[in-house]
């Protein structure tokens, strides 16, 4: 591919892009694992408004909250990376 081509071919995500991926994956998920959004804000250490936010998607979790996402021991099911791909 040239250079020009490269460049058409990568795309940037907005935003609301990744606000309605995690959302998505993240409503799957809880879904799947039969996990309520207030045990899961508990496991992580956020309020179940925060959950709530993120599910709307007026929210995106801070960078610390993935990392404890990514340690939760209740989601172990569910690969944590697939939260964020589309």
């Amino acid at each position: 591919l040239s250079r020009r081509q490269r460049q058409m071919c990568i795309r940037e995500v907005t935003d609301d892009e990744q606000k309605r991926i995690f959302s998505k994956n993240l409503s799957y998920f809880l879904s799947i694992n039969n996990i309520q959004q207030n045990d899961f804000a508990k496991a992580i250490g956020v309020q179940p408004s925060t959950v709530t936010n993120w599910i709307k998607q007026t929210g995106m979790p801070q960078v610390s909250t993935i990392q404890k996402i990514a340690d939760c021991t209740i989601c172990f099911q569910y690969p944590i990376g697939k939260l964020f791909l589309n």
